[in-house]
């Protein structure tokens, strides 16, 4: 029963930060990041910053929720063989799932990058400023 103490008190801790992650992504005016390493985007970037930013704190706050029930089974069932397949089919299995799902946003909410140039400005300058003739 000490065993499940400590796991539950370890666990308590990371539902801590994991859901207060999952928080303050949703309540983010500017687009959050995925804590990979990876920067956040732009928002000129996204079609969406609310829905980006909700969808990502949602997804964080699963993956708590996840891990809640797998330990709530773990101590339930007291068996070290369940313990360790729920673990590293949801720890490791949801950080695999967090990195397609975020891939996923990316593809929904990023904005296709364009050509900056302005037609107004070819059109105004001299074109033989613009062209240039290759030997």
């Amino acid at each position: 029963m000490g065993d499940a103490i400590i796991l539950i008190v370890i666990l308590t801790f990371i539902s801590i930060i994991l859901l207060a992650i999952g928080i303050s992504q949703i309540k983010s005016k500017e687009p959050v990041g995925f804590y990979s390493g990876e920067k956040p985007p732009k928002k000129e970037e996204l079609s969406d910053v609310a829905a980006w930013n909700r969808q990502h704190g949602l997804m964080w706050i699963v993956y708590n929720i996840s891990i809640i029930i797998a330990t709530t089974l773990c101590v339930l069932i007291e068996s070290e063989a369940i313990t360790l397949f729920l673990y590293i089919g949801i720890i490791l299995g949801g950080i695999w799932g967090l990195m397609l799902y975020h891939h996923h946003l990316k593809k929904k909410y990023y904005i296709a990058p364009t050509n900056t140039q302005n037609i107004a400005d070819v059109t105004d300058s001299d074109e033989s400023d613009d062209l240039q003739i290759l030997e």
